[in-house]
């Protein structure tokens, strides 16, 4: 049992699903809470001027995986739900 729910959140990381404890999901309290990217955002800003590159793609990553896109332009970082 433990192998098949590991599996499965697994593949729902890939599309992005079931990244939510279901109380939380049923409460309305889904990841969207701007204060929780924006420090995620944060974290991946301090790693890329310290020029750690694999911390930063990292961070990437994990708000990808939540359906955040991070868009880097000359005047700063903002980012959107996709």
């Amino acid at each position: 049992m433990a192998a098949a729910r590991a599996h499965l959140l697994s593949a729902g990381a890939l599309l992005g699903l079931l990244q939510t404890p279901p109380k939380l999901w049923l409460q309305g309290e889904r990841d969207e809470d701007a204060a929780y990217i924006d420090r995620l955002i944060e974290a991946r800003q301090a790693a890329r001027q310290a020029k750690d590159w694999a911390e930063a793609d990292r961070l990437r990553d994990v708000l990808s995986a939540q359906g955040v896109e991070i868009m880097d332009t000359k005047d700063g970082i903002s980012w959107r739900r996709v």
